[in-house]
């Protein structure tokens, strides 16, 4: 939103200087009818225009000012080696971070430099935030980006651009922490605002639909969620034009949308028009070109279409190695994506060799806590948990998953992703009980989504031994799921087919597996096993039928 101002300013200056212009020309033309009070209330105006504009400028250059005199004599002094503190050459960032945020408090405090400067301390904290953030750092982000908030609605008021602004990195903030149902709120509050001051179809108000677009696909509410984004993109188009960066992300997102939904025809049709434009306009090696291509390959992948994904993979790899380097974040996660195929080809030291190249490049260059560095250790233990390596992946996981509580907190989504796949490694080897009370803690958290859920209640219908199946709680819980998915994904309803199976209701679990057939593409593998299920529902139904049938007096 403050780029959007900055990008106008000229503009808005013309129409203050046009309008003084009018002014006096309306002064010329009706001569001297003019009062001497009315001609000194116009001269007042006009220099009241100047000195808020000189005013303006003033205040942002104090608040540049003050930024650069605190990374320079406080940050990075802080930092500096020295033999009596025990500092030496070599500094993580972290900790050059973690000392600016003690320094901003004893600024910003009772008779700090800057306790009267709350502008000042709002633009530091957010540059604070913005550099944990690109860490993974999102706890240590958080308090930063909300007191930014705080000092800029009090100094400003809510309607503020640079407040609005503060309130869509706190939604989107919250949106990276799971945070679903805050997220959601916030971004409501900050559209209604951005409608109300902005108008309903500026870029910005737009882009703060699109995201919360995203959150509805994250909730599960995926019909919400693409008739947010296709209203978006019909204001995008309309207003900023087809090939407008903006417009290309709504484009890509709802492709993201229709692939995560096993809707691959209507994916694959969006990526390619999106990639066509994206190649055209900002060239093949671009970053954003790089991204739809990445994404495309992960489809085929999905698709069972490996060569063809393989190629996208590797063309994508390649470009970024040389554009980016070999240790660039957005490589490493190609790479990452790259070892997934291969895992899916059966290619298991190729996957291995890759998956261990991240984790220790990410490890190394971002941290053991960064999301990245624990999403490949996490990848690494699921490829030993296929291979029956059951010993690896324990330890792999409970380091991770240590990592991850210790750093990004218990509620990341690294941690829940950790405490999924050590949950699945239990029921491989045959510890369900304690598999069931790990899905069940995952289950209860406030940020737990339809997915988790439906693991819950899918190894709740399918533990062994069977004392420890529940499907009575299992349906309450598959119910649940379904409501946050908006009854969408093949696997929740696969898993709710069979709720009503065990619990009785056969003829809805034959209606609800059609549907999840249905769904599931053409292409799928799981189609066969959806099949064979539901074959064995119809079976059960016509045996159930034949049981019902009265028995005749010549029958006895």
């Amino acid at each position: 939103m403050r780029k959007f101002v900055r990008r106008n300013r000229t503009g808005v200056a013309a129409g203050v200087v046009a309008a003084i212009s009018l002014i006096a020309a309306a002064v010329v033309s009706v001569g001297f009818a003019l009062s001497e009070a009315q001609q000194r209330r116009i001269a007042a105006a006009e220099a009241t225009r100047a000195d808020e504009a000189s005013l303006k400028a003033a205040e942002e250059r104090d608040i540049a000012l003050a930024i650069n005199e605190f990374l320079n004599n406080d940050l990075l002094a802080a930092v500096a080696p020295s033999a009596e503190e025990g500092k030496g050459r070599d500094v993580l960032m972290r900790d050059v971070l973690d000392e600016a945020a003690k320094r901003i408090e004893t600024a910003s405090g009772e008779g700090g430099r800057f306790e009267d400067k709350p502008l000042v301390e709002a633009a530091i904290r957010e540059t604070l935030y913005a550099t944990y953030f690109a860490l993974g750092e999102y706890s240590a982000a958080e308090p930063h980006l909300e007191r930014a908030g705080e000092l800029r609605r009090h100094v400003l008021g809510e309607e503020h651009p640079d407040t609005l602004t503060t309130m869509h990195r706190l939604a989107a903030l919250y949106w990276h922490q799971w945070r679903y149902n805050e997220a959601e709120q916030l971004y409501l509050e900050t559209i209604e605002l951005e409608k109300r001051v902005l108008g309903e179809e500026h870029p910005v108000t737009v882009a703060s639909m699109a995201n919360l677009a995203l959150i509805y696909a994250d909730l599960g509410r995926s019909e919400d969620a693409e008739s947010l984004l296709k209203q978006t993109i019909e204001i995008q188009k309309r207003v900023l034009g087809e090939e407008n960066p903006d417009t290309l992300a709504a484009m890509y997102n709802l492709a993201n949308l229709y692939k995560y939904h096993g809707r691959s025809g209507e994916a694959e049709l969006l990526y390619l028009q999106v990639l066509e434009i994206r190649k055209r306009v900002l060239g093949e090696e671009h970053l954003e070109t790089l991204y739809v291509m990445d994404s495309l390959a992960g489809l085929y992948r999905e698709q069972g279409r490996y060569d063809e994904a393989e190629s996208r993979f590797l063309e994508v790899f390649g470009i970024m190695q040389r554009v980016l380097g070999e240790e660039h974040p957005d490589t490493l996660i190609c790479m990452r994506n790259l070892a997934q195929l291969y895992e899916n080809q059966g290619r298991y030291d190729e996957a291995e060799s890759l998956l261990k190249q991240t984790i220790e490049i990410t490890t190394r260059v971002l941290g053991e806590g960064h999301p990245d560095a624990l999403s490949s250790m996490i990848g690494l233990a699921d490829l030993y948990r296929h291979q029956r390596r059951y010993d690896e992946a324990e330890s792999l996981l409970l380091q991770s998953l240590e990592i991850s509580k210790r750093v990004q907190g218990e509620e990341h989504r690294q941690t829940v992703a950790a405490m999924c796949s050590l949950a699945w490694l239990q029921s491989a080897r045959g510890r369900s009980d304690l598999a069931l009370e790990t899905l069940r803690e995952v289950a209860e958290r406030p940020g737990a989504t339809g997915r988790h859920l439906n693991d819950y209640a899918w190894l709740l219908l399918t533990a062994e031994p069977e004392a420890l199946r529940d499907p009575e709680a299992a349906l309450e819980i598959a119910l649940q799921a379904n409501e946050m998915m908006g009854y969408q994904l093949p696997n929740c309803l696969d898993t709710l087919a069979l709720a009503y199976h065990l619990t009785d209701d056969t003829a809805k679990a034959i209606e609800t597996q059609k549907k999840a057939i249905d769904l599931l593409p053409v292409e799928s593998a799981s189609r066969l096993e959806y099949e064979a299920r539901l074959a064995e529902f119809e079976a059960a139904l016509a045996d159930e039928a034949d049981q019902d049938v009265p028995v005749g007096p010549d029958d006895r």
